[in-house]
């Protein structure tokens, strides 16, 4: 009878699944110091916490050989699941890490999600097709997909994000924000000193109080609202919507699509917007002292401040060249086939 008992132990312990004990461990640890995790696939949830201490519970599948866990300093501690041989297309495993709210983390995940939550440190976050989420002010944020989406909930000095087709989600207070992707939107919303934003093929969307603001889009719309510095857009294919307060620069193009421009200048704003295909509007508030210059091939020119037109007598061009007040911005329009509109706001 005790020959049947040991062969089903033995079978049931070669089944897929859980492991039968999960892997609890603690280390003491300099508040400020450094902890790394990498996870195969799973999930890696991390939370900050007052105490002097790296405290780790998880819980893994057969496929999972053990979980390392190190410290060559009591700065910096390592937190590694290693697969077993042969098996790591189904080391799964599920972390939950507590850390001191002070430290710096570093993340590597492959398709296991990531998600920390008030972590004060610099966070390196990194994933291939897991989400990553990230709760909390921190030093700085600097986080990459390839397939996963990005959110951030935090205030930093400086956010670095990449994904190739994920979605970027950020809300906060930043000093510098960079933020690129190929096939997903980026959504952001706070206050930044800095922004630098790139999609190929997905919109761009910015609502808060932005310093200097630069978007790149090729089949997609940039929306950005409202920049109080320079702005530097472009888009092949989508419309570009800027709306700002005492804009010092801006440079506005697309190949085929709308541009619009709602606010004010500068008293020596210097404004440049240029389309192929589409029309342009900008919207300014009175009194404006500006010397206004615009060009159209075809679309026609209207505006609200008495601007003399002039065209052409072959062909539909039409043409501005006109000083208002006493002309200390510039604005300076060129489209070849849209119209353009100058209204007060």
């Amino acid at each position: 009878m005790k020959w049947f008992w040991y062969a089903l132990i033995v079978m049931t312990a070669s089944l897929p699944g859980w492991a039968g004990a999960d892997f609890v461990d603690s280390r003491k640890v300099t508040p400020g110091g450094t902890v790394f995790i990498k996870n195969v696939a799973g999930s890696v949830d991390v939370r900050g916490w007052a105490r002097p201490e790296v405290h780790v519970e998880a819980k893994y599948s057969s496929g999972v050989s053990h979980i390392d866990m190190t410290a060559s300093s009591p700065s910096m501690t390592k937190i590694v699941v290693v697969p077993a041989r042969f098996s790591w297309r189904n080391a799964n495993c599920k972390l939950i890490v507590h850390v001191p709210r002070e430290c710096s983390l570093e993340v590597e995940a492959v398709s296991a999600n990531v998600n920390v939550q008030e972590v004060a440190g610099a966070l390196d976050l990194e994933a291939v097709s897991g989400d990553i989420d990230a709760v909390g002010n921190a030093e700085s944020f600097k986080v990459q997909t390839v397939s996963g989406n990005i959110e951030l909930r935090g205030d930093a000095r400086d956010v670095r994000t990449k994904s190739v087709s994920g979605d970027i989600d950020i809300i906060g207070a930043m000093g510098r924000l960079e933020a690129r992707t190929a096939s997903g939107n980026i959504e952001v919303e706070g206050m930044i000193d800095e922004a630098s934003l790139r999609s190929i093929s997905g919109d761009v969307t910015v609502v808060g109080e932005i310093g200097d603001a630069k978007a790149e889009n090729v089949s997609g719309d940039i929306d950005v609202r409202t920049a109080s510095g320079r702005a530097e857009m472009s888009a092949i294919s989508g419309r570009i919507e800027l709306t700002g307060q005492g804009m010092t620069r801006i440079d506005l193009e697309t190949i085929s699509g709308s541009i619009e421009y709602r606010g004010s200048l500068a008293p020596a704003g210097n404004v440049q917007l240029s389309t192929r295909s589409g029309g342009v509007a900008v919207i300014l508030p009175e009194p404006l002292n500006a010397r206004v210059d615009i060009s159209t091939s075809s679309g026609g020119i209207r505006n609200d401040f008495g601007i003399p037109v002039i065209r052409e007598k072959h062909g539909s061009s039409e043409r501005v060249g006109h000083t208002i007040g006493s002309g200390t911005a510039s604005i300076r329009i060129d489209t070849r086939s849209g119209g353009v509109r100058i209204r007060k706001q």
